[in-house]
């Protein structure tokens, strides 16, 4: 049986989030992860992987599922010209 786990090895797909966010585990990093840890770990993303939290955290945010304000207008700050959370 191929696990996930494989596939991302085999494809190379540790690059794209190099340890900062595991892309399975978005919505669960968006709503437990702390503030300060947020920050710090979306710092490490690339932005292909910032593109990727953000669509998700926009998809949650409608779904009623996100709604830690300050973590939005930490997302806002990294795509400015588009209202996101509205």
């Amino acid at each position: 049986m191929i696990k996930v786990e494989d596939l991302i090895y085999n494809l190379n797909l540790e690059v794209l989030y190099n340890g900062s966010v595991n892309p399975r585990e978005i919505g669960k990093f968006l709503v437990e992860t702390k503030y300060n840890t947020f920050i710090d770990r979306i710092s490490r993303c690339n932005s292909e992987l910032i593109e990727v939290i953000i669509e998700r955290a926009v998809y949650m945010y409608k779904q009623g599922q996100f709604n830690d304000a300050t973590k939005m207008n930490y997302l806002q700050t990294l795509s400015p010209n588009i209202k996101m959370f509205k």
